[in-house]
């Protein structure tokens, strides 16, 4: 079983235990995901089984889709409801300023990673830091906003929601405190649902207690945009360069029988050659 599932990911579980779970499920020895959900989170979770756990970074790099809900007034530690609240405002915005907020809102800029977060600094993660009360500098990402649609606006509860489009390594709740500085309020993310990645949607997943073997999206299938080409096993077994003749820049390989063997990609040094970025088939 070599493949992947669009797995729907349940808030207060993380990631980590819905990988798991799914290992356990479907008695599979090796299992990864293509991007982490936080706990509070919920929505789409593409988990890769076996073999396919060396093309999760392919799609780890694919814009995401959310749709988040916000709270206005308050400002969290983790930036989330589920941290200590550090700062209160009685500060309201208007729907009108919210709007004009989200529509100027930079397309791209340089985002500060959140305390609370998986990404490592000198070797450790941030939120490792966090825990101990250290302080760190904060690295700095540039993000793509590609597409942000405010969906509703409870001015009453100044509670809002949006659905965003971003480039990879977007914080969401990063993103919500940074539209509230823009409008000079205080603001911390109080719901989150992934909806798509790439061209997976969260409507064709399944919970894990749900999914089963014949949910299993296949490599051929992952891979069913890339050029594809039939080889023999032993051409390529040592990750032999391959001729170019087509100019591609990615090569898919199977067998004979339509089996995966290999992904290549240009060779760099020599743009009328392909080197080996995976091998799918170990000899």
């Amino acid at each position: 079983m070599k493949g992947v599932f669009l797995v729907a990911k349940e808030r207060d579980k993380t990631s980590y235990e819905v990988v798991e779970e799914l290992k356990e499920k479907l008695q599979v020895k090796k299992a990864g995901h293509a991007g982490t959900l936080d706990p509070i989170a919920e929505g789409l979770l593409i988990v890769g089984v076996n073999e396919a756990t060396k093309l999760l970074s392919l799609l780890i790099t694919n814009d995401k889709e959310y749709i988040a809900q916000a709270q206005i007034g308050i400002k969290t530690d983790t930036a989330d409801i589920t941290g200590k609240t550090i700062e209160k405002s009685q500060k309201k915005v208007t729907k009108k300023q919210l709007q004009e907020a989200i529509n100027n809102f930079p397309r791209k800029y340089n985002q500060e990673v959140p305390k609370y977060s998986a990404k490592k600094v000198a070797g450790k993660k941030l939120y490792q830091y966090a825990r101990n009360n250290q302080t760190v500098n904060l690295p700095k990402k540039e993000v793509f906003i590609k597409e942000i649609t405010l969906l509703d606006f409870d001015e009453k509860t100044q509670v809002f929601q949006f659905k965003v489009l971003v480039s990879k390594g977007t914080y969401i709740r990063a993103l919500i405190e940074d539209i509230a500085n823009n409008l000079g309020c205080l603001a911390t993310m109080i719901s989150l649902t992934r909806i798509k990645q790439g061209n997976f949607h969260l409507q064709n997943a399944k919970k894990v207690g749900q999914i089963t073997k014949n949910d299993l999206i296949t490599i051929n299938e992952l891979l069913t945009a890339y050029p594809k080409q039939k080889i023999e096993f032993e051409k390529i077994a040592n990750g032999e360069l391959l001729m170019n003749e087509k100019d591609y820049d990615w090569l898919f390989l199977v067998d004979e029988n339509d089996q995966p063997l290999a992904l290549y990609q240009r060779y760099e040094k020599d743009k009328t050659k392909l080197k080996p970025w995976q091998m799918l088939k170990i000899k």
